[in-house]
């Protein structure tokens, strides 16, 4: 099914646009640079430090969730050095594809970003899609190295919102019994 899905997107919309397009797309994943750029936005410019922190705290989260521990467990080839048809149509990550870091970490920040609401919410969703898609059709990834990194991706991010709303709750600081 992997391959199928894979053949599919190449042939329905690889052009050499598209892949300028989708590598510019996969570099915004590139060690979490959007979202640590959402991160000093959210810090400098809305002086929202939870909401930075958290974003923060996602993306580590997840990369060591995903990179540090799942990735050197199964540890499983990616696409283009078992798919000759398949080439990296960028430069060849020498990590492990399964499940895929730039996927998982995405979807972890997109959903601190929901949480925020407004346009944030899509903004998030549709980069978080956006590289996903972005790291099929450059062949770095398998669909299911995607679906898992989404998977893990939305369990750190859930966890990550729980503990924003349980922040929220606690008092700023502690005022002195009178």
């Amino acid at each position: 099914m992997d391959l199928t899905i894979m053949h599919w997107i190449t042939q329905a919309f690889q052009s050499p646009a598209m892949t300028a397009v989708m590598r510019f797309i996969t570099g915004w994943g590139n060690l979490g640079a959007l979202w640590i750029g959402f991160a000093f936005y959210f810090y400098f410019i809305k002086k929202d430090r939870r909401t930075a922190a958290f974003l923060l705290l996602a993306v580590v989260l997840t990369w060591t969730l995903n990179d540090l521990l799942i990735k050197q467990l199964v540890d499983r080839p990616r696409p283009f050095m078992t798919h000759a048809e398949l080439p990296a149509l960028i430069s060849q990550p020498t990590s492990s594809s399964f499940p895929s870091g730039h996927t998982a970490t995405s979807f972890a920040a997109m959903m601190i970003l929901f949480a925020c609401g407004g346009l944030y919410r899509w903004l998030g969703l549709g980069s978080a899609v956006l590289i996903a898609f972005s790291r099929i059709y450059l062949h770095v990834h398998y669909p299911s190295d995607v679906l898992a990194g989404c998977l893990v991706g939305i369990c750190v991010g859930a966890l990550c919102v729980k503990l924003m709303k349980q922040h929220r709750l606690k008092p700023a600081h502690d005022t002195p019994e009178k």
